[in-house]
């Protein structure tokens, strides 16, 4: 047995080596450590393949010639531990009773092509392994503190980087925890814009523990959307806040228009009154509040002329008035199921807002309502 002199495909297209077979009958044993595809002529003159990471026995029938390499392909690789081919000849009375390895030698993880799977049924299955098995591990190269991409059979997850020198999970699938999902120390969510340009933060925890929502570079604008993609509230440039809330409405008979706008509910509840250029001759117009008052009320009402404040159909006549003014009624306090204009006062549980109708003329007011 002698070895051949070993050749490195990655620095050459073709070559040519001599197998030191001295009698017909003998052969060579190649090992293909590289990632290219070789075609080999062997002293016959026949042409044989020998893959890339790959053993393979040749038998040799003629003798006193060299063996002819060309490389046909490379495979494309981040790295390679070895590029060299080496191997080792055997006389006819060496290869007698001797088996040879014919297969793939598993040097290389770091294959870079792409496995695509588009319209097929391929599967990764890693079933019946004791928790945790790992399905995906990647580590980079320089990597000392830990994987930079893992997945485990039991759910768990996570992906780290260098993070100011620091290995650092950034993001995280702890299985069993509430919540499951973590994002690491320092990790901010951020996204691009619809255009796909300006990168912003836009989640996170800031460096004093507080949670934040943070309004894109793109228009420094903050919104909160319902179900539907309906504006819910707006935070602007000028840090203002716009709450949609509910708005209803009714016009008067003559002209005009009667708004009810809901936008805070809860503990504290305020509804907004407006008449806006408002005549109502005949029957009162009402509106159902959409979360009624349950408790009591203040009442400011400026210019909305009369107003009743309905429970289940029947006007409540709890009302306490004090009207502005400097005659002789300035002051003064009252009970009525009717709030006139330029009133304050307070009245009980309501679920509906209405004028008390045939108001002398068109008119326009606010009145506001705080409680609960």
């Amino acid at each position: 047995m002698r070895m051949i002199n070993q050749f490195d495909p990655s620095v050459a297209d073709s070559g040519e080596f001599d197998p030191h077979i001295a009698n017909p009958g003998g052969g060579v044993y190649l090992f293909n450590e590289s990632n290219c595809w070789l075609q080999l002529e062997l002293p016959d003159g026949s042409q044989v393949g020998l893959p890339a990471w790959w053993s393979r026995f040749y038998r040799l029938d003629a003798v006193n010639a060299a063996i002819k390499w060309l490389k046909l392909a490379t495979i494309a690789t981040l790295a390679s531990p070895l590029s060299n081919v080496y191997g080792e000849t055997y006389e006819l009375n060496e290869v007698e009773g001797r088996s040879f390895y014919d297969g793939p030698i598993p040097r290389n993880p770091y294959i870079a092509n792409a496995v695509n799977s588009n319209m097929s049924t391929n599967q990764v299955v890693n079933d019946g392994n004791p928790a945790t098995s790992t399905v995906v591990e990647s580590t980079q190269t320089g990597n000392t503190g830990g994987s930079n991409l893992f997945a485990g059979n039991d759910g768990s997850f996570y992906y780290a980087q260098w993070i100011a020198g620091v290995y650092t999970k950034y993001l995280q699938g702890v299985v069993g925890a509430n919540p499951a999902i973590v994002l690491g120390a320092k990790t901010f969510l951020q996204s691009y814009d619809q255009a796909g340009a300006n990168l912003s933060s836009i989640f996170g925890i800031d460096n004093v523990g507080n949670t934040f929502i943070q309004s894109h570079s793109t228009n420094n604008q903050l919104v909160i959307y319902d179900k539907s993609g309906n504006v819910l509230t707006t935070f602007d440039a000028n840090n203002c806040q716009n709450i949609v809330g509910s708005t209803q409405q009714v016009n008067g008979d003559t002209s005009g228009t009667m708004y009810v706008i809901e936008a805070w509910s809860g503990i504290i509840k305020i509804v907004i009154v407006l008449h806006n250029n408002y005549k109502n001759v005949g029957t009162g117009k009402t509106i159902a509040l959409k979360n009624p008052f349950t408790s009591t009320a203040t009442i400011f009402n400026i210019g909305c002329g009369g107003l009743q404040f309905d429970l289940g159909g029947v006007a409540q006549g709890c009302m306490v008035m004090r009207t502005f003014g400097t005659g002789t009624g300035a002051g003064t306090s009252t009970t009525a199921t009717q709030m006139n204009s330029l009133n304050i006062g307070s009245v009980g549980g309501f679920d509906t807002v209405a004028d008390a109708g045939s108001y002398a003329g068109a008119h326009s007011g606010i009145c506001i309502l705080i409680g609960q």
